[in-house]
């Protein structure tokens, strides 16, 4: 459990049986309105949080850091995101960041069309941003090459999810909606 204010950030690994804490982690990053995601990796699980001004993954059961990066700035809201090997992370006026699990480096970054509140979705081969304004961009997870952007004429606030092969939104005047104007947008290989 994360728990940030504007004096302390600290998580918190609780034992589900008992509610106990069995540890704590006072973190030196500022407070973080992202949700963290849980990450499992062979037999490594982690807990990844998107903090100002890095990206951690601590271990599950120790709360050992097993990696941190720096790449993120500012009140940090949309939540980190997995796949492949990959954690990616983004807020305005930072960076979109694709971190390898095995280096534990920032293997690429973009700065265009940033998320300010939805969080990244992650594909095996895909990423997929959407901001504020309508923007929504695709990448190639390995590479970061943009792949194609769509502007909306609606913002997007909630994250985009992936059903079924095809991107769904949940706007702020319909619920649910494939993303539309994208057509023929393949999201698996």
């Amino acid at each position: 459990m994360q728990i940030d204010d504007n004096n302390s950030a600290n998580l918190y690994a609780l034992d589900p049986a008992t509610g106990k804490t069995v540890w704590q982690k006072k973190r030196t990053a500022r407070e973080s309105w992202a949700s963290p995601i849980i990450v499992i990796s062979g037999d490594r699980e982690m807990v990844v949080l998107a903090e100002n001004p890095t990206a951690t993954a601590y271990d599950v059961s120790t709360g050992a850091v097993i990696l941190s990066a720096k790449c993120l700035s500012g009140e940090v809201a949309p939540s980190p995101a997995y796949a492949g090997g990959t954690i990616i992370v983004a807020n305005e006026r930072a960076k979109l960041s694709a971190i390898s699990l095995a280096s534990g480096r920032v293997a690429w970054s973009r700065e265009d069309d940033l998320p300010n509140v939805a969080s990244p979705l992650a594909t095996e081969d895909f990423v997929v941003t959407a901001d504020s304004s309508g923007v929504v961009n695709c990448y190639e997870i390995g590479t970061g090459r943009k792949l194609w952007t769509h502007e909306f004429d609606e913002s997007f606030y909630p994250s985009p999810i992936l059903a079924a092969g095809r991107i769904l939104r949940n706007g702020q005047r319909r619920h649910d909606a494939y993303l539309p104007g994208i057509q023929g947008v393949r999201l698996r290989r």
